[in-house]
């Protein structure tokens, strides 16, 4: 089960205001780890630190970044994203 997750998306793109990140762990939960500046804080280049995701699922398996652009006129790139998780054993 985790007891800390921090992932650090490299994103290139000209409003990060037009961004919402989430985190899908193996089971399929989903946490919105930024939202537009309103839920979350990230500078681009910086990790995040996440906070609302469920400690009590297991941590082995395939995690997901999604990515969405929710406004139009201004694009970027997705180009990798690393995740660090610390865990404990139930």
């Amino acid at each position: 089960a985790p007891t800390d997750i921090s992932v650090l998306p490299m994103i290139t793109h000209g409003n990060k205001r037009d961004l919402r990140m989430t985190l899908i762990n193996p089971l399929g939960t989903e946490t919105v780890i930024f939202n537009r500046e309103g839920e979350g804080w990230w500078i681009p280049g910086d990790r995040i630190n996440v906070r609302n995701f469920a400690s009590d699922e297991p941590v082995n398996g395939r995690w997901t970044l999604r990515v969405e652009d929710l406004a139009a006129g201004t694009s970027g790139t997705f180009d990798s994203w690393e995740m660090d998780i610390i865990s404990r054993w139930d």
